[in-house]
């Protein structure tokens, strides 16, 4: 068992900067037997927002204070605030490229000064607003990237009292999609100053000579930061690794292994079918899945305080989300089955939260588990 477990180790990944722990006993799982073999984690309550001002919902945050919601709409290129109770309140936004206008799907962040910053995506352009119950406060505006940048891409941003910090995405080769992703320093106008470590990009189906899209089975990389502590993770194991972002310490942890989920012939053709209704190009589609053995783990990835939340992968689309949570202190695993397929989840004191795109309605959703 021991040889076992530095053979583990060395497996992972570990580097001369980067301590690896790792339990002297992990527990062994199959995604398949979760809810039996681990302790549920209950729901105690489920939080409908009210949503007939908002179309098609692609992110959702909570301030600090905790006084507010804040969701992006993809479609209609807006922002909209609710109060806690999910009601209501605020909108602005609208497309195009000036100020306060959006052109992509956005992504949002409450910052430690309890702002809200908002990073277009496709215009790579940051958006700062002050909040309060009948409007959002636009402050500043920051475009980093520059035209010498071209193959990389701003994917994250966190505002904290250690300075600013992002992640960006570097496309390495054109011809095959290969990218890699940054944790960076940024300073106050959001500008890279120092990279501070790599991680690996997500796995690419190549269409074409120059269009690759995100295999829907292949390797991808989560992350997630959490007071100063950076943490990322690989769709295909079970190894957490962690950054300081005020000391520069890293450190690897482990509390539990999965074994290796076979992509199945029923499963592939679930998998081919999703695949050839995002493109035409159904012969590349088809080659790209070929040497696909194992499948995902997970498919998303948070953390909050001394708990981190790992998403199953769901390759059948079922309109569920099954869920791990890991007491990173003590050990404690618990498993929930959430009869919602949510997307964009996000974890806070007691809940998880994101939003529905599955039928009818978009809607967004916080599930609050029992204390």
């Amino acid at each position: 068992m021991l040889l076992w477990l530095v053979l583990f180790a060395i497996s992972c990944g570990k580097t001369n900067d980067t301590q690896l722990v790792v339990s002297a006993a992990l527990p062994v799982f199959s995604v398949d037997s979760l809810e039996i073999v681990i302790p549920e984690l209950p729901t105690d309550s489920i939080l409908a927002f009210e949503t007939q001002k908002i179309i098609a919902p692609y992110d959702l945050v909570q301030t600090k204070d905790e006084k507010f919601w804040v969701s992006a709409d993809r479609l209609e290129h807006q922002i909209i605030l609710f109060d806690q109770l999910g009601s209501y309140l605020a909108e602005t936004g609208r497309k195009g490229k000036g100020p306060g206008e959006f052109e992509g799907a956005t992504i949002l962040h409450i910052g430690w000064d309890n702002d809200l910053y908002v990073l277009d995506s496709r215009l790579q352009r940051i958006t700062q607003y002050e909040l309060s119950e009948n409007q959002l406060n636009m402050v500043s505006s920051f475009s980093p990237s520059s035209s010498s940048e071209l193959s990389t891409y701003y994917r994250e941003i966190y505002v904290t009292e250690w300075g600013n910090f992002g992640v960006i995405c570097t496309l390495i080769d054109y011809k095959t999609g290969e990218e890699e992703y940054s944790l960076v320093e940024l300073d106050e106008e959001f500008k890279v100053k120092k990279r501070l470590l790599t991680m690996p990009g997500n796995e690419k189906m190549s269409l074409d000579r120059w269009n690759h899209v995100n295999h829907l089975a292949g390797k991808k990389t989560f992350w997630d930061l959490n007071g100063e502590w950076f943490y990322h993770v690989s769709s295909h194991n079970t190894v957490i690794n962690k950054y300081n972002v005020r000391t520069g310490k890293s450190t690897s942890l482990s509390h539990l292994l999965f074994e290796d989920r076979r992509l199945t012939e029923e499963i592939r053709l679930e998998l081919l079918d999703v695949a050839y209704n995002m493109t035409e190009r159904s012969d590349k589609i088809h080659e790209a899945f070929v040497d696909v053995e194992v499948l995902p783990l997970f498919q998303d990835f948070m953390v909050y305080e001394n708990h981190y939340y790992l998403v199953i992968y769901n390759p059948s689309g079922s309109e569920s989300t099954e869920l791990i949570r890991v007491n990173e202190i003590s050990g404690k695993i618990e498993f929930a089955d959430i009869p919602l397929s949510l997307w964009k989840v996000k974890a806070g004191k007691q809940m998880i939260y994101g939003t529905v795109t599955s039928g009818e309605d978009a809607q967004i959703r916080v599930i609050k588990f029992t204390d």
